[in-house]
């Protein structure tokens, strides 16, 4: 293998081990990301809906305009989005549709 294809392997290495260590989480829109106790700093979690009365977690496509599905729940306004994290207790299930604007 050539120095070139070397330092590429090292380099996906590098960016692979830090996102899943929790590092580099800004702007990164992820389960590990947007978990209690995960990460040293939230991730892009705009999109994160929470159900509380079923303990799972999700995201949606897109935040703006969406009406979550019943039972579901979106950041309060006047959350920052350290404060709106998925429990650590919660799962994660597969992304829901917004049910109307």
């Amino acid at each position: 293998m050539n120095k070139r294809g070397t330092l590429l392997i090292l380099a996906i290495c590098v960016l692979i081990t830090t996102t899943a260590c929790g590092f580099g989480c800004e702007g990164v829109k992820s389960h590990a990301c947007c978990t209690e106790g995960k990460a040293g700093a939230p991730g892009d979690c705009a999109d994160l809906i929470i159900s509380h009365r079923y303990d799972q977690c999700a995201f949606v496509k897109d935040i703006e305009g969406c009406k979550p599905p019943r039972e579901w729940t979106t950041q309060p306004k006047g959350w920052s989005s350290s404060d709106w994290l998925c429990p650590a207790s919660y799962e994660w299930v597969a992304d829901k549709e917004c049910v109307g604007d």
